[in-house]
Order: C-alpha cells, then sequence, then structure tokens
C-alpha cells in the first residue's frame, strides 16, 4: 500500500522529538538517530511536505526545525508537556489517519476503515493497542479519543486545520475554507466548480431546490460522501454562513414543517446552530 502524505513512519517521529526547541543541520540529525544522510533527508522533505518542519539556511548550513506555526506549536507543546507519551505507538504507520478522526464524538471502527480507506484489520489493531494506553475510550461500539489529553486533542485540531487548508489549496488556491469539522470542510469561490471531489452546499446548494437567497460567492463541500448535500444539511451550512439572514430564518421555519425536523436538529449540531432552530422552533 502506497503511504499517505498525511501519515508518519517512527523514523519521522523520532526525528521531531529530536527536534524539539532545537535548529539541527542534517547531519546533525543523521548523527543523532543513527540514519545515513540521504534517509534523513528524505525524512525532512516529506516532514516539511506536512508542515512539521521548516529549513533554513544560515550561513554553509542549513538548519530544520519545528516551525512556530499554530500546527508547528501545537505539536512542540505536546512533545514538552507529555513526555511520557508514546508518540511513536500514537503517530506512526497510520496513527495520523485515525487519531484526527477520534475527537468527540468520534466514530465506529466500522466507520473509521470506511472514512479512512484502512482495512478493518489494520484499524482494530490501533484501537486496542491505543485503549491500553488509555488515550482512547470506548462506549459501545463508539471509541473517542480520552478528554484528559488535552494537549494531544489540540494538537489533532490543528493537524485537522493544517491538512484540511493544505488540501483546499493545492486544488483551489482561490477559495477559502468557511467552516470545517475533522476531515470536512466548506469552502467559498466567486467561480462555479466542475469537481468531483466537491458537492455542492449551503447557499448554491439551495439554489437547486427553488429556495434562492442572494449570493455572490459559491459554496462547496468536501468530506467522505457520495451523495449530494441534503435541503435540511444546505439550509443549516447556509444558517451557518450567514447567521443573521432573516430571510434564511424565515426559509426554515416554513420548511420545517414539511421536512424531517429530527434531521434538522442533527445537522444543527453539527454546524453548531441547535440554539437558533430551537428558537424557530418554539417561536
Amino acid at each position: 500500500m502506497k503511504k499517505s502524505k498525511w501519515s508518519l513512519n517512527k523514523t519521522e517521529v523520532r526525528l521531531l522529538q529530536t527536534l524539539q526547541g532545537r535548529h539541527l543541520t542534517l547531519s546533525e540529525l543523521a548523527s543523532e538517530l543513527s540514519k545515513s544522510a540521504n534517509r534523513v533527508s528524505e525524512t525532512v522533505n516529506h516532514l516539511e511536505t506536512m508542515g512539521l518542519v521548516r529549513k533554513e539556511r544560515k550561513g554553509s548550513h542549513k538548519f530544520v526545525f519545528i516551525p512556530k506555526t499554530p500546527f508547528g506549536e501545537s505539536l512542540s507543546v505536546l512533545i514538552t508537556e507529555e513526555p511520557m507519551l508514546n508518540l511513536e505507538a500514537l503517530f506512526s504507520g497510520s496513527g495520523l489517519l485515525v487519531l484526527p478522526l477520534l475527537l468527540k464524538p468520534g466514530y465506529s471502527a466500522k466507520k473509521l476503515a470506511e472514512r479512512t480507506s484502512l482495512s478493518m484489520r489494520t484499524v482494530k489493531g490501533l484501537l486496542p493497542r491505543w485503549k491500553r494506553m488509555g488515550v482512547v475510550l470506548q462506549e459501545k461500539t463508539n471509541y473517542y479519543l480520552n478528554p484528559r489529553f488535552k494537549l494531544l486533542a489540540d494538537f489533532l485540531r490543528k493537524y485537522n486545520e493544517h491538512k484540511n487548508l493544505s488540501i483546499m489549496k493545492d486544488r483551489y488556491p482561490e477559495a477559502v475554507i468557511v467552516w470545517q469539522w475533522r476531515d470536512e470542510f466548506m469552502l467559498s469561490t466567486e467561480t462555479k466548480l466542475k469537481d468531483p471531489d466537491v458537492l455542492p452546499a449551503g447557499l448554491t446548494r439551495l439554489d437547486a431546490f427553488k429556495s434562492h437567497l442572494a449570493h455572490i460567492q459559491q459554496y462547496y463541500y468536501y468530506g467522505h460522501t457520495n451523495e449530494e448535500i441534503t435541503e435540511e444539511e444546505a439550509f443549516m451550512q447556509a444558517l451557518y454562513i450567514d447567521p443573521y439572514n432573516p430571510r434564511i430564518k424565515r426559509l426554515i421555519n416554513e420548511r420545517l414543517r414539511e421536512l424531517d425536523s429530527e434531521v434538522f436538529f442533527a445537522y444543527a449540531g453539527k454546524y453548531a446552530k441547535k440554539t437558533a432552530i430551537k428558537e424557530l422552533v418554539n417561536k
């Protein structure tokens, strides 16, 4: 199986721990890790594409370091403040493909396999190990990150945000992320996109339901579904984008009588609009 750009091996994790709070040359890293210069150079290049390290030339030497970005800082704090946490066991292999999805409310093993395109065998190999470490908790069939590990959760949130932004900038450099949740995001762009990897969302999607609302920007959803955005979810996305638009609230109130109110409430939770929907229902 081809290695994902967004996964780490044990050498890469050890290199990050070695770099913490330091600026080292490739030869110094090679010496400390007992690896060849070529191997360390390849490792650094991969970590640089992930945004986890940067290289900077000073005089005749090129130094490698963890950048002072929100993403890099969250990693530095995690390494410094949680020295007993076995980051090799957590991050290496498929760890960084699965762990970010375990932010509350988490997922079942089956859902994790579907969202990561990993085999059930791989996923079920990781979860028990993390449970024994106390990092992951299980409730019935659902697995989620132990809330005690706040610094790990912060790093994983920053990882998701960085990954989402990187994916968007690679594909749609002029777009802007207007909402994101774990490995899903909604973007705004001035042009209509014809890309099977994104779905019309929010105000753009409501056009198809004849609920035309004035908008200049086009909105699209990137996630793990081939199904079109439902009308209920499109309304919640529109309310998130333009929360003070009275016409959106009026249309939602009208549609609540015809559409599934339970589905509305489910999406209201996803887009942090439960209070707004309750107010509309209770009017």
